[in-house]
C-alpha cells in the first residue's frame, strides 16, 4: 500500500536506475531512496511524464529511462 507498489510497475525500477541506487522492496527502503534523492511524490501533477505502469507495454525501459531523466536535470 505504498506508492506505486504492484511488483510490475517500473517506478521504482526506473528511479533507483538514474540515481544508480539498489532497487528498492521494501517501504523503507523505499522511503529512504527518496529522501536520499530530494524526491517528492504526490498524487498531484503539474506535468506529466509517460507512465511506469506495466500496460505502458509500449515503452522499453530504456525509453522510460530517458524520459524520466528530466527530473535529475530539473533540480
Amino acid at each position: 500500500m505504498f506508492f506505486y507498489g504492484h511488483p510490475q510497475n517500473r517506478f521504482w525500477k526506473v528511479i533507483a536506475t538514474l540515481y544508480n541506487e539498489k532497487i528498492p522492496t521494501t517501504v523503507e527502503e523505499k522511503k529512504a531512496l527518496l529522501l536520499r534523492n530530494h524526491i517528492a511524490v504526490w498524487d498531484v501533477i503539474a506535468k506529466c511524464l509517460p507512465s511506469t505502469s506495466p500496460a505502458n507495454a509500449a515503452w522499453s525501459f530504456g525509453r522510460l529511462l530517458e524520459e524520466w531523466r528530466v527530473i535529475d536535470e530539473e533540480k
